[in-house]
């Protein structure tokens, strides 16, 4: 029996990193949601446990199935969009 994770799904670990998301096979792969300790968030996407960045519109998430998952995934984009604006005033 395979009791890897497969589709949507969340983890936490020892340090209260969490992870939502999609998996393939046991591991991040698609569109996830990663929450720090410190409250950071970070929306994007992974290849076989890898962040390859932050999603770059809230239409990218449009894609994700899950109605409350995609809500969480669009405020944390919203507000690193809002934190990138507000940090091209101050430049």
């Amino acid at each position: 029996m395979n009791d890897l994770r497969q589709g949507f799904g969340e983890m936490q670990w020892k340090d209260g990193s969490k992870y939502k998301g999609q998996w393939d096979q046991g591991v991040q792969h698609g569109i996830g949601l990663m929450e720090f300790p410190d409250g950071l968030k970070k929306a994007g996407r992974f290849d076989k446990n890898v962040y390859l960045g932050d999603l770059e519109s809230i239409e990218e998430a449009e894609e994700i199935n899950d109605e409350e998952f995609k809500a969480e995934v669009k405020e944390a984009l919203e507000n690193r969009l809002e934190d990138s604006e507000v940090q091209k005033v101050l430049e």
